[in-house]
Parts: structure tokens; C-alpha cells; sequence
């Protein structure tokens, strides 16, 4: 965070300055290409870092590790770093939710498959009770 002075105390005395008003950090922006920005109260916009996108040379080859992690094996490669926007490495999305990899029609038809058969135990369960019930008043 080159650049930016924290001030420990209410009052500070600076021997230099830039023409701008003390201010506070007040949001951070992220642009297409990673750069991230610090957004001051005083209207300066300060380049903070850069989010660095990472490849692979077989992606297939990654292993999950639960929860949409990833890490590297021998099959996937070492990871290929670089900025966002340049080679294959597409841009980076501030503040968009990630499209699901869930295929919906898949998991219904398992929903349908596993509801059938919940569904089947009860009857079964309601066949059982009736014939015990039925066995019971022959005995009688």
C-alpha cells in the first residue's frame, strides 16, 4: 500500500504536501484488468495492487478439494500467473456472484428419483401396518 501515511494521532503536523486535503480510505474499485483502487474521501484515487489470475496447462488435472477449491498435481502443471486481460486470462468481475455449475436438470431428476422412492417406503410402511393390523384381528 505504497503511498498511502496512517496518522496515529488527532492531530499531525506534515513538512509536505500534495495539494490535497487529509482524507480516509473510503472504498476500493476494482477494474477489468485487477488493478485495485483505493478510493480516498478527498477525491484522490490511489492504484493499491494488482490481482493476479492464474493458469494452468491441463486444468483437468486439478484436484477438488471440496467447497470450489482447487490444488495443483503433477497432471495440472505449476500455475501460470499473470494479469487479467492479457494472454488467454480473461477480466476480472467486481461484485458478481459466480454462475453455478450445478446442472439443475440432473439434480431434479434425482430430487423426482429420490422423492419416488420416499415416497414407495411409506407405502410400504402403510401396506405393512395394514397387514398387521389385519393378522391381529384373525387372531383374535
Amino acid at each position: 500500500f505504497e503511498g498511502l501515511t496512517e496518522l496515529g494521532a488527532d492531530h499531525s503536523i506534515v513538512a509536505s504536501s500534495n495539494g490535497y486535503s487529509p482524507g480516509e480510505l473510503a472504498s476500493v474499485q476494482i477494474d477489468a484488468d485487477g488493478t485495485m483502487f483505493g478510493l480516498i474521501s478527498n477525491g484522490l484515487q490511489i492504484p493499491l495492487a494488482r490481482i493476479m489470475i492464474a493458469t494452468f496447462r491441463n486444468p483437468d488435472g486439478l484436484i477438488s478439494v471440496g467447497n470450489n477449491y482447487y490444488k495443483t498435481s503433477l497432471a495440472s502443471g505449476d500455475p501460470e500467473f499473470g494479469g487479467a486481460l492479457s494472454g488467454d486470462r480473461g477480466a476480472v468481475r467486481a461484485g458478481q456472484l459466480e454462475n453455478s455449475n450445478v446442472d439443475l436438470a440432473l439434480e431434479f431428476t434425482r430430487l423426482i428419483i429420490a422423492q419416488k422412492g420416499f415416497s414407495a417406503n411409506a407405502r410400504t410402511i402403510t401396506v405393512t401396518d395394514a397387514v398387521l393390523e389385519e393378522l391381529t384381528n384373525i387372531i383374535r
